[in-house]
């Protein structure tokens, strides 16, 4: 799974959502998500749930995740998308 645990030791509610997302999503569909959907207000929850990952770079590589910002977005979700399983 990407979303690695043990970056969720502090269990802010925006990591744990996340991983329990990332989690139901392999369960329901037997491979791990590679695309993070987040509107900006929880981009900046995760940003600061993470601090010492401040770079968009850093941080995205960390969560083993594909980012896209929607401001529409009310809720976290993740996907798999073949088009990023074959640029990895």
């Amino acid at each position: 799974m990407p979303l690695k645990k043990q970056i969720f030791d502090k269990d802010p509610i925006i990591l744990s959502q996340l991983y329990r997302i990332a989690r139901d999503f392999e369960r329901s569909h037997g491979v791990a998500p590679n695309l993070l959907y987040l509107n900006y207000r929880h981009f900046d929850q995760l940003r600061k749930a993470l601090p010492g990952l401040q770079s968009n770079e850093k941080l995205l590589h960390r969560l083993g995740l594909q980012l896209t910002l929607q401001s529409d977005r009310v809720h976290p979700g993740v996907a798999w998308s073949s088009v990023l399983a074959r640029a990895v």
